[in-house]
């Protein structure tokens, strides 16, 4: 579950579900090829998207051919799913309702279930699921916030850092220097300096 969708989300994500593959592959004799794995992320703000599920394959550059079958990321829109609730579109909310229990307070749980032990049945396995310790992060909380705060940090470093080489770039430019010689003394691409002029 993925509360916001800062720009490491998707390496983040990444890194915990190849340690869980990697751990899988150590507990054979050999690399099963039928196994399949499939990582869910429940995301919020995913601006950029206008589907309630995107699926990701590590394919060729046309998604012709993928580089191995067996996995699968799949990405929900949590923010388009809850949108069916708050709307009352009823022919939605029953193609996405296990989606859309996990933000609902235990009332309006109790609506969306009217009756559906699967889904009484699955909130009752989630919870079970989340306290189980074969399920334990693959680093502490503590890691996680520490890692998050230092690309935060890098991040906004990096940004600084650009926004100082544009401002010298426009002054350069200013002065009639060269573009070519703009983009040795700044690192910035022809394309960066001359979308300042």
């Amino acid at each position: 579950m993925n509360a916001y969708n800062p720009a490491y989300l998707h390496l983040r994500n990444a890194c915990y579900f190849f340690n869980k593959i990697s751990s899988q592959t150590k507990i054979g004799e050999d690399y099963d090829l039928e196994y399949e794995f499939i990582h869910i992320d429940f995301t919020y703000n995913m601006k950029d998207s206008k589907n309630v599920v995107e699926k990701y394959t590590i394919s060729n550059e046309d998604g012709s051919k993928n580089y191995l079958d067996n996995i699968e990321i799949w990405e929900f829109n949590m923010d388009i799913a809850n949108s069916f609730w708050y709307n009352k579109d009823e022919k939605n909310i029953n193609k996405y309702k296990h989606l859309i229990m996990f933000d609902l307070d235990k009332d309006d749980l109790k609506t969306l279930s009217n009756g559906d032990d699967f889904v009484a049945k699955y909130t009752d396995e989630l919870t079970k699921l989340n306290d189980s310790d074969a399920f334990q992060s693959w680093m502490t909380y503590e890691e996680d916030q520490q890692m998050i705060l230092n690309t935060e940090k890098k991040m906004s470093y990096n940004e600084g850092q650009n926004d100082s080489k544009l401002e010298i770039a426009k002054k350069m430019l200013n002065d009639n220097i060269p573009v070519d010689k703009i983009m040795s003394f700044t690192d910035l691409s022809k394309d960066e300096i001359l979308n300042l002029k």
